[in-house]
């Protein structure tokens, strides 16, 4: 016959049994867990190929995170795209777009956000102008219909020479 001591002393072993095999199945778990999250973490994006990806907006953003492009509908125009690539001081370095009243535009800005080469694309013919570092006119030229012209002009803005069309 087994005595009190002795039954509880094979009960007791075999809680310090269990308890050791939960300890040891706790710090697996824990084990597992870390590995998974750094591995997670160390992933690379992503890759996915579509036919077509839909969105309202696209930003194309540098690894810190900062916006260096973006395409979307003007503000005020849904129907009227435009695409911005930006300068490291988030103003716009070129632009295009196409506004559904007037034609497209393409534009060539300073850092600064002044304009330094516009064309558009309207109904009534292609425009294309030049402006210096004050923000001044320099050179404009247009095909619009029977007034096609270049025009030169000074610092001052003032057309120092013009060239008409036949």
């Amino acid at each position: 016959m087994i005595t009190k001591e002795a039954n509880l002393s094979i009960r007791l072993d075999k809680l310090e049994r269990q308890l050791n095999f939960w300890r040891v199945l706790v710090v697996l778990s824990v084990f597992v867990c870390g590995v998974s999250i750094d591995t997670q973490l160390r992933a690379s994006p992503t890759r996915i190929d579509a036919t077509a990806v839909v969105a309202q907006e696209f930003d194309l953003v540098n690894p810190s995170g900062r916006v260096t492009a973006r395409l979307a509908p003007l503000p005020d125009n849904p129907d009227s795209p435009y695409l911005a690539l930006k300068y490291p001081n988030d103003q716009a370095a070129i632009s295009l777009g196409v506004e559904s009243g007037s034609g497209s535009s393409f534009s060539l800005l300073s850092n600064d956000g002044h304009p330094r080469v516009l064309l558009g694309e309207h109904a009534d013919g292609p425009a294309i102008s030049l402006y210096d570092e004050d923000d001044k006119l320099r050179v404009a030229a247009n095909a619009k219909g029977q007034a096609t012209q270049i025009a030169i002009y000074d610092k001052n803005t003032k057309r120092i020479w013009v060239v008409p069309s036949n």
